[in-house]
């Protein structure tokens, strides 16, 4: 969570760029994955922390070489 002398905090969610196999993870497929989950329970991480932390209108989902940003 940054949030630093700022009203909207922003909240980033940072996943592995490798799997421990040493397969490349496309953050496409964590979105996908994450979009599903929606889909099926009406919720997911993304969802969970624009509610649980007041204040936060933005979700960084970054692997450090590519971002989604949810608002």
């Amino acid at each position: 969570m940054i949030k630093s002398n700022v009203t909207n905090p922003v909240a980033i969610e940072l996943k592995p760029l490798h799997k421990t196999s040493g397969k490349r993870v496309k953050l496409e497929d964590v979105y996908d994955s994450m979009k599903k989950e929606f889909e099926k329970t009406g919720t997911n991480q993304i969802v969970k922390y624009l509610k649980a932390i007041d204040g936060t209108d933005y979700v960084v989902l970054t692997n450090l070489d590519e971002v989604y940003l949810f608002c």
